[in-house]
């Protein structure tokens, strides 16, 4: 699949996410390679960064900060005012890039923000999606890592559900800024340039990768089953999202540690059958998208899952919850 590069003319190329959709590397790589990248014409601006993304506009745009998301001083009238210089700026491409503007969408808000900066640059909507069932076990294992969730995954695929609805979600930016200005790709090795995602929306920004810094590595790794349960039992005392979240790190660390050595049970929280059920759900929304912003039937090329169900959890173990408590231990 070819795409027209995003960047002609001036413009202002606001990356949306959608969130799990290896956003974070990609915003590692355009902070490391900032530089390199203004030098082509691509200005990565920092308007109070967070963890390498815009968030905290994100945030302030889409009308506050949510409960799991810790408060930085600045008010959006402070973060517009920084945004604004940035758009003024020489360099033909500004480029933003935050998924919580998909997460908390105020395209109107963002569009009258952009628009304030008398800039004179043309607005792009850029956004990947993912196939539900990969979106809902990914993000399940987000919630709960990072963002203090203590229910099930069931609870987690009901409460969000409305998220992953594409169809609706794209709506909103296409009455706002324009279906032509909302550019669609998906996230899967078989349709992101070279497999990455980083690659992919430098092809959207119509530069090759040759010369630039290395791309980041993937680095907001899933717990496995085991240490996701852990913490999910941490989730259910009654603590800020800020102390539930101290032991993050040390997880995700022991996850990537103990990935080869089956220490730990990692059953899916969900099984083919489930996966196709979820599907369903959004096959008339994927459908519309599909001949939308595609041009075909089908949205997600991969085949649906298939096979048996895989066996239960085994739930919590004694002594599986001894080596974590260790690990930690040991790490602190």
């Amino acid at each position: 699949m070819t795409h027209t590069p995003l960047r002609t003319g001036r413009t202002t190329i606001v990356h949306i996410g959608a969130p799990k959709t290896g956003t974070t590397a990609a915003q590692k790589f355009f902070t490391d390679a900032a530089d390199a990248l203004r030098a082509r014409g691509v200005l990565y601006p920092d308007v109070c960064l967070r963890g390498f993304g815009h968030h905290d506009l994100a945030f302030l745009v889409g009308g506050g900060y949510p409960i799991w998301a810790t408060p930085q001083p600045r008010d959006l009238a402070s973060l517009a005012q920084d945004l604004a210089r940035a758009l003024r700026r020489p360099e033909p491409c500004v480029l933003l890039s935050s998924e919580n503007f998909f997460l908390q969408p105020d395209p109107p808000a963002l569009k009258s923000l952009l628009d304030a900066s008398e800039a004179g640059r043309t607005a792009h909507i850029l956004v990947h999606l993912r196939r539900q069932d990969h979106m809902a076990i990914s993000w399940y294992n987000q919630a709960v890592k990072a963002q203090g969730y203590a229910g099930t995954f069931e609870e987690n695929a009901r409460d969000t559900a409305s998220l992953w609805d594409y169809e609706a979600q794209l709506e909103r930016w296409a009455r706002t800024f324009g279906a032509d200005q909302v550019h669609v790709r998906l996230y899967d090795r078989q349709s992101l340039v070279g497999g990455d995602i980083t690659l992919d929306m430098l092809a959207a920004l119509g530069l090759e990768a040759e010369g630039l810094p290395r791309l980041a590595a993937p680095v907001n790794t899933n717990l496995v089953r085991d240490v996701l349960e852990f913490q999910r039992q941490i989730n259910r005392l009654p603590l800020e999202t800020e102390k539930k979240r101290r032991f993050h790190r040390e997880l995700i660390a022991l996850t990537a540690a103990t990935e080869s050595q089956s220490l730990f049970d990692d059953a899916p929280v969900i099984g083919p059958g489930g996966r196709r059920e979820l599907l369903e759900l959004y096959a008339a929304s994927n459908r519309n998208v599909a001949r939308r912003w595609f041009g075909r039937d089908e949205l997600f090329i991969e085949p649906l899952p298939t096979g048996p169900e895989p066996s239960p959890w085994s739930g919590p173990d004694p002594l599986r919850t001894q080596m974590i408590v260790g690990w930690l231990l040991a790490r602190s």
